[in-house]
């Protein structure tokens, strides 16, 4: 999915990955580049993070995902 949102562009990638541990937002690397789009995984691990979204920025909400504007 990644390289499907970013064009197969590689330089243009980031990923942070929280398993087995909670999600530390400050750990996200958005200082490294200024992305549009935010995908979050819906599980109830990461659900402290995501309840705190605001509702505005939230593109949609699957079964799988937040869509989250940045």
């Amino acid at each position: 999915m990644v390289k499907y949102l970013t064009e197969d562009q590689a330089a243009l990638q980031r990923i942070a990955e929280f398993y087995q541990r909670p999600l530390d937002p400050a750990q996200l690397p958005l200082d490294q580049f200024r992305p549009d789009l935010l995908l979050v995984e819906n599980t109830p691990d990461f659900q402290p993070f995501t309840s705190r979204l605001p509702p505005e920025l939230v593109l949609a909400h699957t079964g799988h995902c937040y869509e989250v504007r940045m």
